[in-house]
């Protein structure tokens, strides 16, 4: 997104907030509020020995083979 796109977005949002009203205020705060909660969560970190196992496998596959090319996946998802 270029810089110019950005402070049009902005100022589409600000334009929006002045046309809120008491209510409408009420639950954007509360919006708000629950984002900043979710972003203080703690993420999820994957146990040490699931991840070699994770690595391991995928190793093996590509050894047998089981595996495709990006540009074979991406025209599988062509035909979705």
């Amino acid at each position: 997104m270029t810089t110019i796109e950005l402070q049009a977005k902005r100022l589409n949002i600000i334009n929006s907030l002045r046309e809120l009203d008491k209510e409408g205020l009420s639950k954007l705060e509360s919006l708000i509020q629950s984002l900043k909660e979710d972003t203080n969560k703690q993420t999820y970190k994957m146990p040490h020995e699931l991840l070699i196992a994770f690595a391991e496998r995928a190793n093996e596959d590509f050894k047998n083979g089981n595996c495709i090319t990006q540009e074979e996946l991406e025209k599988e998802i062509e035909t979705w």
